[in-house]
């Protein structure tokens, strides 16, 4: 659509051609009403096909990694825990107790729409076996390849998936599909830069490609837990542009670096938001990679010695110049360790979402890590980022990887990348100035003038996400709750809860990005100096 009508790529719209995959038939089956409680509703209508006549395995969408968890676990608890406890089955074999019925019977019954039914009342001892497998794209990708292993003849599998199962995607055996129709995106906010994660409606698009999954082996069912009407008028055709979803300040930098001083003129597939583009312009301005000067087309901006430095490495432009700004103070592999994590994010698991749901069996790994590797003195001053190098380091220490990583609620894969990234940075440094820099495996723990002088950097390419603590007689709020401001920022905001600065009163510090929730609650936290901030 964004070709066909984008008249600057295309005066003439070029022909539109289709070429459909040989794929088996799909009955797409719709609730009459939409159900407020998707889940709950996912989970009957899973528990109504395996009590259904016919084979055939079962895959899921769900919007997110929580509502996994809660629904592999719901799964679990109606079929798994109760097959083996039932006295009926104490001495049969497993062959006795797993039998499909007869298969020609109709599916009609499966599909039928009351959400009434009271899931307590059926006695599931005697019915077939069920496999229950996560996926989601946080997930290691030893637990991921499971979803194509062979199950026990007799068995159903069902997965539970977000939207990474949608395309590209082949799993043999899949009957039925169950479609919440949510998706849980990242959403931008332009004016503050503060992120947060809302639960919508999927596209007519993605919808399209949910009931796909169960085409592709054999003829299949997809259940769309909505009714014909929400998908007709609730669900928007294609998913919103990432370019629209997200900063640009890439895109700004390397056009400017290009001479392309009119962002607006370029024929964009989908033209950014004019909104965007000055926020982007506003931030490199601030980092010193723009500057304004007289242009081909009057004053405008262009890009600086150290913006076409920064457009070389591919990383964030505010990471980027904390790479550049290193290497003259002799801390370069540490800032290239925590720029690569942060770049890589979500370095750390969070314990509520991807950990055992009953809280018994969940541990406070972010007060873990913060007391195991937080540093002393000054070292503390350092804040998450004294935190992510100790951790990192003690990663690339542990003979078991793996077991180290679940041990302390870190995220294997996320330490691979940053050892590739790493290396690739350290590539591209060699060839822009010259400068080799150490092998990751080498590191020893940053000693405190190279902490102060991380901090210093932190700050100079942090100067427009710095907050002050809040007098808490200037401001009416609950007194345990310590709010800080921004100057750029109208809202207060608190330190996000997984932080190992959250006990701590600080009076100045940075922050690498914000979320959003009750409140803007800021990540990526390292303590200030007064005068640094005014510098």
């Amino acid at each position: 659509e964004e070709f066909l009508k984008n008249k600057s790529l295309f005066p003439i719209p070029p022909p539109l051609i289709e070429i459909n995959s040989r794929q088996f038939s799909v009955t797409v089956h719709h609730c009459k009403t939409t159900p407020s409680d998707y889940l709950n509703a996912a989970f009957k209508r899973v528990c109504r096909i395996h009590r259904g006549p016919s084979s055939g395995h079962i895959l899921v969408f769900v919007p997110s990694q929580q509502e996994i968890k809660q629904l592999c676990h719901l799964i679990t608890e109606k079929f798994v825990s109760r097959q083996f406890s039932c006295p009926t089955n104490k001495h049969k074999s497993r062959a006795d107790i797993f039998r499909w019925k007869d298969e020609s019977s109709s599916d009609e019954e499966i599909y039928n729409d009351d959400e009434t039914d009271d899931e307590s009342s059926y006695n599931d001892c005697d019915i077939n076996p069920i496999v229950v497998y996560p996926l989601f794209a946080l997930l290691p990708k030893e637990q991921q390849n499971k979803i194509f292993e062979k199950v026990e003849p007799g068995f159903r599998k069902c997965i539970v998936s977000t939207n990474v199962a949608e395309t590209s995607l082949t799993i043999p055996g899949i009957k039925y599909i169950i479609d919440t129709g949510k998706v849980k995106n990242k959403v931008y906010d332009k004016i503050t830069g503060a992120e947060k994660y809302e639960t919508t409606w999927c596209s007519k698009a993605s919808a399209e490609q949910r009931k796909g999954r169960a085409g592709r082996t054999g003829p299949g069912h997809c259940y769309r837990l909505y009714s014909t009407a929400v998908f007709q008028y609730e669900l928007p055709d294609f998913a919103v542009p990432d370019i629209l979803k997200q900063s640009i300040q890439n895109v700004v930098l390397q056009m400017k670096c290009m001479n392309l001083d009119r962002i607006d003129k370029f024929p964009f597939p989908t033209l950014p938001n004019p909104i965007d583009v000055k926020k982007a312009e506003e931030t490199l301005l601030t980092l010193g990679a723009i500057e304004t000067a007289r242009t081909s087309i009057g004053m405008n901006t262009r890009a600086t010695k150290l913006g076409r430095q920064m457009n070389c490495i591919p990383l964030l432009p505010r990471y980027s110049k904390m790479i550049i700004e290193s290497i003259s103070h002799g801390c370069a592999p540490y800032i290239i360790i925590i720029a690569a994590a942060l770049s890589v994010r979500e370095l750390f698991i969070d314990d509520l979402s991807l950990r055992s749901i009953d809280k018994k069996d969940s541990k406070n790994h972010s007060k873990v890590r913060s007391q195991l590797w937080g540093g002393k003195g000054i070292k503390r001053k350092l804040g998450d980022y004294m935190v992510m190098l100790n951790c990192i380091g003690a990663c690339h220490k542990s003979d078991d990887l793996v077991s180290f990583c679940y041990q302390y609620g870190i995220r294997c894969k996320a330490i691979e990348e940053i050892r590739k990234l790493y290396q690739h940075i350290n590539t591209q440094i060699l060839k822009m100035f010259n400068c080799k820099i150490a092998d990751i495996y080498t590191l020893s723990q940053p000693s405190d003038n190279e902490v102060e002088t991380i901090r210093k950097i932190l700050t100079a390419c942090f100067k427009d996400q710095i907050a002050r603590k809040i007098p808490k007689t200037s401001i009416n709020y609950d007194k345990k709750i310590t709010l800080y401001e921004c100057n750029n920022i109208d809202s207060p905001l608190l330190i996000h809860q997984n932080s190992s600065c959250r006990h701590r009163n600080l009076e100045v510090l940075l922050f690498n990005e914000l979320l959003e929730g009750n409140h803007l609650s800021m990540k990526g936290i390292c303590e200030v100096e007064e005068d640094w901030a005014y510098s």
